[in-house]
């Protein structure tokens, strides 16, 4: 960002996905895990969003005073209670009307 010129800089962070997906049945606002551990997988969470706020923060700081800044996230994090699966999903579909 420092060291060439850009008209568009985008910025991918993928950590808090990967945690969330991996920990999010074992957090606190999920689960009946032991409480100790909950917790630590709580600290664990808690400090990924932290971390990242600091760097968007180290990232901001040196922005051109009127740069635009768009945050986008994919999708938010909480329990599931379905899961659909679009792969059989489609084969039961394409079974059922090959018949």
């Amino acid at each position: 960002m420092k060291q060439k010129p850009w008209d568009v800089l985008m910025v991918v962070f993928t950590e808090l996905d990967r945690l969330q997906h991996s920990f999010w049945p074992n957090t606190s606002t999920s689960s009946s895990l032991e409480e100790t551990a909950t917790r630590s997988l709580d600290s664990i969470v808690s400090r990924a969003y932290e971390e990242l706020d600091t760097a968007v923060g180290y990232l901001l700081k040196d922005l051109p005073r009127k740069t635009q800044v768009i945050v986008v996230s994919d999708h938010g994090f909480g329990p599931s209670v379905r899961k659909f699966y679009m792969n059989r999903f489609l084969e039961d579909l394409a079974t059922s009307s090959s018949k």
